[in-house]
């Protein structure tokens, strides 16, 4: 499953050899988006409105995670972080 976030791609071109980068392009995923991997590895199909049920239970399980070790992209905090260089 994916959910919304920004990633860069050279969206199939190779880069140079000469150690001079070329530059990427931005794709904004703007939806969850849910592939079966055994049937569909390179993402093509996305399922999510064939199996909202399931679709349901990673959200809750992603949303719980958030909860728990924040997520930059939704703006969650953490609940169960600890300060740089605290061990517990």
């Amino acid at each position: 499953m994916y959910f919304p976030h920004r990633y860069r791609t050279l969206n199939g071109r190779k880069g140079r050899n000469d150690g001079i980068p070329i530059k990427y392009e931005y794709v904004d995923v703007k939806e969850n988006k849910l592939y079966n991997l055994k049937t569909d590895p390179s993402e093509t199909k996305n399922i999510i409105n064939e199996f909202p049920e399931i679709a349901k239970k990673i959200i809750v399980l992603a949303d719980n995670k958030r909860k728990e070790i924040g997520d930059d992209l939704t703006n969650v905090v953490g609940l169960e972080n600890r300060e740089i260089g605290m061990i517990d």
